[in-house]
C-alpha cells in the first residue's frame, strides 16, 4: 500500500512539473492543489489502508485456503481496492463542493465522481498490475510456511 501511495505521488509530482512553464510555479501549484484538496487526499489514503487491510486479508482467503490463482486474485483485489477507494473518496468533493451544482449547467457527478475514477484508473492501472500481482505471489509464498 506505502509503495502504491509512493508512485501516485510521483505520478501527480511528475505530471504538475512537466505541464508548468517554471518550476516555481510548478512547485506553487503543487502545493495549492495538496492544500485545497486535503480532505479528498487525506479521505483517499485512509480508504486505500482500509480497503487494502479488508481485502488483502480475503485475497490471503483465497489464495491460501481455497487455492485460487495467486495471479489474478492478486491483481484483482489491487484494482478493487483502487476503484473502492476512489469511488467512496470522491463522494467527499461531491459532497463539500458539487452538491450545491446538481441542477445547473455544470455536471457535478461527472466532475467529482466520474473524472477521478477515470483517470485514477488510467494512471493507476499499470502500477495495480504490478503491485497486485506482487501482493499475490507474496500471500502465496509466505503462506506456505503456515499450517492451516
Amino acid at each position: 500500500m506505502l509503495f502504491g501511495l509512493f508512485i501516485a505521488g510521483i505520478i501527480m509530482i511528475t505530471l504538475t512539473f512537466t505541464w508548468s512553464e517554471s518550476l516555481d510555479k510548478s512547485f506553487n501549484s503543487l502545493i495549492k492543489f495538496i492544500v485545497s484538496m486535503w480532505p479528498n487526499l487525506l479521505t483517499g489514503i485512509l480508504l486505500l489502508f482500509a480497503t487494502s487491510h479488508y481485502f488483502g486479508r480475503k485475497a490471503g482467503i483465497l489464495i491460501l485456503v481455497k487455492n485460487r490463482a495467486k495471479l489474478i486474485v492478486g491483481i484483482g483485489t489491487a484494482f478493487v481496492v483502487l476503484l473502492t477507494s476512489t469511488f467512496v473518496a470522491s463522494w467527499v468533493g461531491f459532497i463539500q463542493e458539487g452538491i450545491d451544482n446538481i441542477g445547473t449547467n455544470d455536471n457535478p457527478f461527472e466532475d467529482y465522481i466520474f473524472k477521478p475514477m477515470y483517470w485514477i484508473t488510467v494512471f493507476g492501472s499499470i502500477p495495480s498490475l504490478i503491485l497486485g500481482g506482487i501482493l499475490g505471489l507474496t500471500i502465496r509464498s509466505r503462506g506456505k510456511n503456515y499450517d492451516f
